[in-house]
């Protein structure tokens, strides 16, 4: 087995984990801007439509493919723990996104910074919450 090979094995969770984020974050985005001009919702109920589409699609590829392999939680417990988490997450990364766009010099790269390190925050929180607590592997019984 090559090196990448192995990088794969130790850290196969935290990347299908970044996998999921992704993908998730095309989809999340692909389905507001959808809603919003396809289907001419207002821009906060397109916003809110599809974050909630976002976070079960979220949720059931972490599930079952980022963590299948743990013996989990029960369904509908899991899916609230991922809503409370997602929203911690959520909250978290729209905070730091504030502060470094009102703490940052003005300039060209303000808004692109400030909304990177948003979501690099809210990644932070959204992994060790995944990893820690919602999908984190129960005694078996």
């Amino acid at each position: 087995m090559g090196a990448l090979g192995h990088l794969w094995l130790k850290h196969r969770q935290a990347l299908r984990f970044l996998a999921v984020g992704g993908a998730v974050f095309v989809f999340d985005a692909a389905l507001f801007y959808g809603l919003q001009i396809g289907f001419e919702l207002s821009l906060m109920l397109a916003r809110c439509s599809a974050f909630v589409c976002a976070l079960i699609v979220s949720w059931l590829a972490n599930r079952y493919w980022t963590f299948g392999e743990r013996k989990q939680v029960p369904k509908a417990r899991q899916l609230l723990m991922s809503v409370a988490v997602s929203t911690l997450a959520a909250l978290v990364n729209l905070s730091v996104f504030y502060l470094c766009s009102t703490a940052l010099i003005s300039g060209p790269l303000n808004a692109l910074i400030s909304f990177s390190l948003g979501i690099l925050a809210g990644l932070i929180i959204n992994w060790f919450g995944a990893n820690r607590w919602i999908y984190r592997a129960v005694a078996l019984e």
